[in-house]
């Protein structure tokens, strides 16, 4: 009888593990209908919905099937996805980049796009949007070759020759940012290694959140001056109780500031009033921008 007793805890734990086993992937694994030969892994042919674009969208990594975190209930897309559908979706030949015939925006955004002007995108070109710059350097570089030249300076001579250190004709990044006082990044990265910490960071965590966008805890020269996130940082920044709203009693800048972004003169600023596209707006949310970050 002695023998009996281990023997009934033994099976009453693999019985358990494999409870627990069928549990989990009854919980975790969503399109289980799908998966013909329950492996996990949804393939083309077992994908049902015969629409290639739906299939690309679930398919993250864009490895041809759907396996891992994509199959996994509740599992949410990491950051850049929407983006890498979108290029795939585009990228209608499946060569992995993107020709102009398959284009659907602008010329113009294209050519900003295309860093190398090779006429194709790829998915790195692509993605680059993301952390389009408002760094002024880059606005600056209108043909985005790195350098700026005199066609492209909107000051006087005398100015581009002072940036202009070697005397070579152009301005690079390098001599933009040590000669222009008023570069924000630098003034805020205190210890000069090239990123601003949270420790360097003198504002709201909120404000610092939005801006990491790689989530690393620190903040290279193109997450602080990329232009969409800007907006929402500003936009956190000021919005101290978090309620979605900027009132006059939040508002750092001046009243006429405040007054041409509240579109329906109800003292409150929305989200969608702040972020809207006019020129004139962008131009005036990249001041405020400017206005709120600076070195303390």
């Amino acid at each position: 009888m002695r023998f009996v007793k281990p023997y009934i805890y033994i099976l009453g734990l693999v019985a358990f593990i494999f409870i627990c086993t069928d549990s989990v992937h009854a919980e975790e694994i969503k399109y289980e209908g799908i998966d013909q030969n329950n492996d996990h892994v949804i393939t083309r042919d077992e994908w049902r919905a015969n629409n290639d674009r739906s299939f690309r969208n679930q398919d993250w990594n864009g490895d041809g099937v759907l396996s891992g975190e994509e199959v996994r209930a509740g599992a949410r897309p990491p950051k850049g996805t929407e983006q890498m559908v979108t290029f795939r979706t585009l990228d209608r030949n499946d060569d992995g980049q993107v020709s102009r015939r398959e284009w659907n925006d602008t010329t113009a955004k294209f050519n900003q796009l295309d860093r190398n002007q090779n006429g194709l995108l790829t998915s790195a070109e692509y993605l680059n949007q993301a952390t389009s710059s408002t760094d002024p350097f880059r606005q600056l570089d209108s043909n985005n070759d790195g350098v700026i030249v005199i066609s492209e300076w909107n000051g006087s001579n005398d100015s581009f020759r002072r940036l202009d250190s070697n005397s070579n004709g152009q301005i690079s990044t390098q001599e933009y940012h040590a000669s222009a006082s008023g570069d924000q990044f630098d003034q805020l990265d205190h210890n000069n290694d090239g990123v601003i910490a949270r420790s360097e960071w003198h504002y709201t965590s909120r404000s610092f959140t939005q801006l990491d966008l790689n989530n690393n805890e620190r903040l290279s020269r193109d997450e602080f001056y990329n232009r969409d996130r800007s907006r929402v940082a500003v936009f956190r920044e000021l919005d101290n109780n978090d309620d979605g709203i900027i009132v006059r009693g939040e508002w750092r800048g001046t009243s006429d500031q405040f007054n041409r972004l509240d579109d329906n003169r109800d003292n409150r600023i929305s989200e969608n009033e702040f972020n809207n596209r006019e020129t004139e707006k962008t131009s005036l949310v990249d001041m405020i921008f400017n206005q709120i970050f600076q070195q303390r």
